[in-house]
């Protein structure tokens, strides 16, 4: 895990941030509307920035759970594919974290293909093996963010969002944001009270917890095999406001 900074100016109004991934590109179920949407959108905010939440292409090789008979592009075009859609929008991209899909490839044959699209961009000092923490800092505050692709079994709300909860014991940030389940789901009610040692007052620390969604259509998918609910398609965007001590994260989804 690596603390990494993103920097900008005083007097800014607002940043936001992009969280998007498992778009599962290749996959027959993948809807590529909602990523142009949330691309478009995010290019259009101020002080706009993407991370890369992992499972960009869904890797459907001979000995993955995927079947390798209804993939729509070989994990080569899939490849080319994600660099191609994130070109225009190199410049925004803080960090890209390692996944499961990726990870099939790595296993089999020793490269990464989150790293090698990285690479490609010209940026692959940014990618992330698994997860990485964030400071976002303007005007004169700072605001951390935990992000990673993760694991999970669950199937219910309440217990994918305890998983993400449950990252407060690895580190303790602001906000934290965990890929993997394929749904949009923001919880922001936790509120811990912090002594503050140089005022000598008590302050209120909120924390966010964020699952980033996906683009998978439901229609034919292993969601419809398994019995699960259809969810939103979609992916959230973080907005940050304030300055010193004030700092404010409110989530914004993007969704068809």
């Amino acid at each position: 895990m690596e603390y990494i900074e993103e920097r900008f100016g005083t007097n800014q109004k607002e940043i936001n941030v992009l969280m998007t991934g498992d778009w599962h590109v290749g996959s027959s179920q993948f809807d590529d509307r909602i990523v142009d949407d949330a691309l478009k959108e995010i290019e259009t905010r101020p002080n706009g920035r993407i991370v890369l939440m992992g499972d960009l292409i869904n890797a459907g090789i001979m000995h993955s759970v995927s079947n390798t008979y209804e993939e729509t592009m070989t994990p080569h075009e899939q490849i080319d594919y994600v660099v191609n859609k994130l070109e225009p929008y190199k410049h925004k991209i803080v960090a890209a974290v390692g996944s499961n899909h990726s990870n099939r490839i790595t296993k089999e044959v020793g490269i990464n293909p989150t790293k090698m699209i990285m690479q490609r961009l010209g940026i692959g000092e940014k990618f992330q093996k698994w997860s990485v923490v964030i400071k976002w800092a303007f005007n004169k505050g700072t605001t951390d963010t935990f992000h990673i692709h993760g694991k999970t079994g669950s199937r219910y709300n309440r217990t994918i969002m305890k998983k993400v909860k449950d990252l407060r014991k690895i580190v303790d940030v602001d906000a934290y944001f965990h890929a993997h389940v394929h749904r949009l789901l923001v919880d922001d009610t936790d509120v811990v009270k912090t002594p503050d040692q140089r005022n000598m007052k008590i302050n209120n620390k909120r924390y966010v917890y964020v699952t980033t969604g996906s683009s998978l259509a439901y229609d034919d998918s292993y969601a419809e095999a398994s019995a699960m609910p259809a969810v939103l398609l979609g992916f959230p965007i973080m907005r940050i406001t304030g300055d010193r001590g004030n700092q404010k994260i409110e989530i914004d989804k993007i969704t068809l």
